[in-house]
């Protein structure tokens, strides 16, 4: 019995009746072999399922690392367009700040056009004034002119009646009322040339004040565009500030992500190794020649994410079958009956 042990064959039972301390033996020696082979068996199932269970963290670990890396890698393709992003964002912002400054220098030129027209417009108005005024000194000077005309002509007639002695004086009359004459036609034509000076000066007054409302609308949409270029010029700057949050924040997932893989790869050569492992104490444990029941009981169990946990009652067999096997021992003379 004890060399098929030797052997690693824990198939053999002790037979026969005996009494006394050989059936103490003989009941010893069976519950050692039967608790030995429960035990064996129970080791065979626990390696089946820790193997099992090894295999599947260790392909569960690899499909994470091998996700892990195919994020990081994503995440780095991410944060790179991020970066171009900012770029980008940056130097919009910088651009809008130039098209702000150059709103605002258009501004100032057209508040400068804009107060050159409103001082054209005053000297248009007062030239306009001015010719008023020299069409009334016009009109009273061709009054004067038609009243010495008048005067003149009533001249001439009392020189007429007058006769030789009023002859001189008659040829004086007709030339102030030449004069007189002249004046008026002079008079005349520079009212023409007055009333035409002030038509082309009322029609210059409105281009001015057409062109002058031109200018204040093109002021207006100049600030309303210094405005929303500065609103641009913010908000790409604010953006910018964004995108470079989110930068840092995406490069401390990636970060993540890879120690994350790291660690998988790391949990998967644990797994591989712990599956070796189980390997050859399944080798070791499948050395022993066991019962067929106690080996196909422990082939049948299911694998299990956790190690199989002993019964009480099967460790304190084996406990008993220990302290019994240590009375044979003190029985080595009888050990030859069998």
């Amino acid at each position: 019995m004890l060399e098929s042990w030797a052997r690693q064959d824990l198939r053999g039972r002790v037979e026969g009746d005996y009494a006394g301390d050989h059936a103490r033996i003989k009941l010893a020696m069976n519950q050692t072999a039967d608790a030995l082979d429960t035990a064996l068996g129970e080791v065979s199932g626990a390696v089946t399922q820790v193997s099992a269970a090894g295999s599947q963290i260790a392909a569960g670990s690899q499909s994470l690392a091998a996700g892990s890396s195919e994020q990081a890698g994503s995440l780095d393709r991410v944060s790179a367009s991020l970066s171009a992003l900012a770029v980008t964002t940056r130097q919009n912002a910088k651009d809008a700040l130039e098209a702000r400054g150059h709103a605002e220098e258009t501004l100032t030129s057209v508040a400068a056009g804009v107060a050159g027209m409103n001082e054209l417009t005053a000297a248009m108005h007062a030239i306009r004034d001015g010719a008023n005024q020299t069409a009334k000194i016009v009109k009273s000077i061709d009054e004067i002119a038609f009243q010495t005309n008048l005067l003149a002509l009533n001249a001439a007639v009392e020189a007429a009646r007058a006769g030789d002695a009023g002859r001189s004086f008659a040829v004086v009359a007709d030339e102030v009322r030449s004069l007189a004459i002249r004046a008026a036609d002079a008079a005349r034509t520079t009212a023409t040339l007055i009333e035409s000076s002030s038509a082309s000066v009322a029609q210059r007054v409105l281009k001015n004040q057409e062109l002058l409302a031109t200018l204040e609308a093109i002021q207006l949409r100049a600030q309303g565009v210094s405005a929303v270029v500065g609103d641009i010029a913010a908000s790409s700057a604010e953006q910018s500030t964004g995108i470079e949050q989110i930068t840092s924040a995406i490069d401390e997932i990636n970060a993540v992500t890879q120690s994350v893989a790291a660690n998988a790869e790391e949990s998967a050569s644990a797994a591989e190794e712990l599956s070796s492992q189980t390997m050859v104490m399944q080798s070791m444990v499948q050395a022993f020649q066991l019962q067929s029941s106690v080996v196909s009981k422990a082939h049948r169990r299911k694998p299990a994410p956790s190690a199989p946990r002993i019964r009480p009652s099967s460790t304190m067999q084996q406990q008993d079958a220990l302290r019994q096997s240590m009375e044979l021992d003190e029985i080595d003379s009888d050990l030859s009956l069998f």
